[in-house]
């Protein structure tokens, strides 16, 4: 799964965090899913931390992110496996602006048929 979006309204921003020679910013959505609030949370790595910067606590936005799995040997022997959600373009949430049609002068006309 590749190249997937998300809609939904910026609700925390970690501090950046260096891990080894990479930065890392990770971020929280939250979104409507039916008849419940999801949350989501997206990691930006390196030169894509700084997609956050035009953006503040409560706007809406769309993320374009992929889904990454690592999967690594744990101390007791069995697998661990971690997923995060990459995020690799933040754009503002296109709004739906409800266009409502032209109000047309009615005409009149005085027959009564």
């Amino acid at each position: 799964m590749n190249n997937l979006t998300q809609s939904g309204k910026l609700i925390w921003i970690s501090e950046p965090q260096t891990i080894g020679e990479n930065k890392k910013v990770t971020f929280t959505v939250s979104f409507d899913a039916g008849n419940f609030e999801k949350k989501a949370a997206f990691d930006l790595w390196n030169d894509k931390c700084d997609l956050l910067k035009s953006f503040a606590i409560g706007d809406s936005l769309d993320v374009d992110f992929n889904i990454d799995s690592r999967s690594y040997k744990g101390k007791d022997g069995g697998v661990k496996v971690f997923t995060n959600l990459r995020a690799w373009r933040i754009t503002p949430a296109e709004k739906q602006v409800a266009q409502e049609a032209p109000i047309q002068p009615q005409k009149s006309d005085d027959l009564p048929f």
